[in-house]
């Protein structure tokens, strides 16, 4: 049993602080220091979303003819393969591409 003293106590500590708007109960504080939102906002960035949608046509599928054959290849290496072909050609731009692009991949790896 509690005694009438700690009672007492007790009550004149709630009734020294009127809790309302802005006022929530002091066992329900956020501690000194604490953070209320410890992981923070998360981090959804507008280029994520078309940086998903531009891999997801990249790696898209498409059936490329060669000679008496259909291939299904991604867009990407499609596209890699028509810029060496017109390289190959003497395609002046399509072989600064294609060079530069070996060279930026070299350069990462």
């Amino acid at each position: 049993m509690t005694s009438r003293k700690d009672e007492t106590s007790c009550e004149a500590k709630s009734a020294a602080y009127e809790v309302g708007y802005g006022k929530p109960p002091v066992r329900t504080r956020f501690r000194k220091g604490q953070s209320g939102n410890p992981d923070g906002r998360p981090a959804h960035k507008a280029m994520s979303r078309a940086s998903a949608l531009a891999l997801a046509e990249a790696y898209r599928t498409f059936t490329v003819g060669k000679g008496d054959q259909a291939l299904e290849l991604p867009a990407v290496q499609a596209i890699l393969r028509s810029q060496t072909q017109l390289a190959l050609q003497g395609d002046i731009d399509a072989q600064r591409f294609v060079l530069a692009t070996i060279q930026k991949i070299e350069r990462e790896n």
